[in-house]
């Protein structure tokens, strides 16, 4: 109810950057592919060239008004927080997931800055992944998250952990 998804549409991960390796992990990367950010993003988004130069993939970071015109043929996936840490702007996101979905371009939303605070609808902004670490607004100790991965998006994502309840 919190985000308005199902029970089912929810995994538990101990932090957003365990969602975030799952989705970075996941997915087929080509050498020349990029991942969008902005400049001022969470360190946990502008990490993940770590992960991405093993592919030959890269980061491309930018200021919010540069955004539409970043994304190119060879942008795979935007990764933004609901709410910058640093400055408070909030992207106006289902206008984002919109644009990126009509490119076919994946949306990772990290709203361990204000879910719990302020309303998330899955329904209405169509995030690819929305990861939540539940230590902020939902008071939870550290180690407790979740993550939500657009049913779209499941059969094309492979499981990059797995244990006795993986299923």
């Amino acid at each position: 109810r919190l985000v308005r998804c199902e029970a089912a549409d929810i995994a538990f991960v101990i932090n957003a950057a365990t969602g975030l390796a799952a989705l970075l992990g996941g997915l087929p990367w080509q050498s020349g592919d990029e991942v969008l950010t902005f400049d001022d993003e969470f360190p946990n988004q502008l990490y993940v060239s770590a992960v991405l130069a093993r592919f030959g993939a890269g980061l491309q970071t930018v200021a919010w008004p540069e955004f539409y015109q970043s994304v190119n043929e060879r942008t795979r996936l935007v990764v933004l927080s609901t709410v910058n840490y640093a400055t408070g702007f909030r992207p106006p996101l289902e206008e984002v997931s919109r644009f990126l979905r009509q490119r076919g371009v994946l949306l990772y939303v990290d709203g361990s800055q204000s879910v719990g605070a302020l309303q998330f609808d899955i329904q209405r902004v169509r995030p690819s992944v929305l990861c939540v670490d539940a230590y902020k607004w939902m008071l939870s100790a550290n180690g407790a998250g979740f993550l939500y991965v657009d049913p779209e998006l499941r059969p094309r994502l492979p499981a990059t952990v797995v244990g006795w309840r993986s299923d």
